[in-house]
This record gives C-alpha cells, sequence and structure tokens, in this order.
C-alpha cells in the first residue's frame, strides 16, 4: 500500500508506463504525460486492507485541469517543441485509515488516498506545438469568445475557464480582442 515498483511509484504512474512502454529497458525514458481522473470510484479499506465500502465519487475530472498547472511555462506555451498528453483516466481510489499506514490522523478525520489504480482510459488528447491547443478546445478556435462562452461550451465552471483563458492568455496562445459587456472577449493567437 506503499506504492509499487523500485521506486515507489503509484500505480497510475506503473499502468501509464507500461501503456507507452512496454518493453521494461526504455521504460524510464521521460515522456509527457498528465493523467486526469474523470471519473472516481472511492474505496475504503479497513484497517487490514479488506474492502469496507465502494461509493463513486460525484466529483468529475475535466482535461481543463491541466491550466492551474501550466503558469510556470506559459512562456513556451507556443513552442513549436512543446508536446504533451492529457490522459483522461477512470479509476478506483483506495483509502484508509492514516494510522493503518503509519501517517499521523489529520485533523479532520479524513481517510489517506493510499493509491488509485486505473480501471479505464476514456481520451488521450495530444498537445503538439501551437496548434495542439485546438485539440483541447476545438468548439472555439474560430470566434471572439468570453469566459462565459468557454465555460458553457465546454461545460466547465466559470473558474476553470477563467483559469484556462488567464494560462492561454499569458501564453500567447489566445489573445484579447476587445469586450462584451463587461467581459473581455478572447482569440485564438493564429500568428
Amino acid at each position: 500500500m506503499r506504492g509499487i515498483g523500485t521506486k515507489s511509484e503509484s500505480s497510475v504512474h506503473a499502468v501509464l508506463k507500461n501503456y507507452f512502454e512496454p518493453g521494461q529497458d526504455s521504460q524510464e525514458t521521460p515522456i509527457g504525460v498528465y493523467p486526469v481522473y474523470v471519473k472516481k470510484r472511492i474505496v475504503t479499506l479497513n484497517d487490514d486492507g479488506s474492502v469496507k465500502s465502494r461509493r463513486t465519487s460525484p466529483l468529475k475530472g475535466s482535461p481543463y485541469e491541466i491550466f492551474g498547472e501550466l503558469f510556470p511555462i506559459t512562456p513556451f506555451l507556443t513552442d513549436k517543441n512543446l508536446s504533451f498528453i492529457i490522459m483522461c483516466v477512470e479509476c478506483d481510489e483506495y483509502r484508509i485509515d492514516p494510522i493503518a499506514v503509519g501517517k499521523r490522523k489529520n485533523r479532520r478525520g479524513r481517510l489517506s488516498v493510499c493509491d488509485r489504480m486505473p480501471t479505464a482510459l476514456s481520451d488521450e488528447i495530444h498537445i503538439d506545438g501551437p496548434g495542439g491547443w485546438e485539440s483541447l478546445i476545438p468548439c472555439l478556435f474560430d470566434e471572439d469568445y468570453t469566459t462565459a462562452d468557454l465555460a458553457e461550451k465546454a461545460d466547465i465552471s466559470r473558474s476553470a475557464a477563467q483559469l484556462a483563458l488567464s494560462a492561454l492568455s499569458r501564453g500567447n496562445v489566445v489573445l484579447r480582442t476587445g469586450k462584451k459587456g463587461n467581459a473581455y472577449t478572447y482569440k485564438f493567437n493564429r500568428g
């Protein structure tokens, strides 16, 4: 329950490593992959590791979660060499009392996540160079749009849409084109 393999890696890491490179001799070659958990089933374990309960999490992940991770690399978002894959994964998330795995009890009495086991791959989104962003936001590539438009068309919260446009704007992937009422409008940078 403390990870698998020689590097104490998570099950998600191990499964994705085998997905991309089945040959063990070449597996530690770095590639850019970001897993997004689009559907989770919470599996609560007893102290002895047996299953206590299973339930589907009401929270759904989205590929747009990556935008919070992109701020440190915004200067490179339009670089022709930028390449990564967003892996939309369904998984079982195993939780256990932290004391059972040698950790201190947290203040809120929450269970500790001890592992996530992928159960299905629902999508792979490849971002390759500046044009790759179209595969993530294809519905808005040719029009001026606001944060509200992106939130509606991508079926995400306004705050997630705001974060996405902020990162893409800083990275020069989208340009501000004006205002519609009180909201800024954006368009993808074709240059």
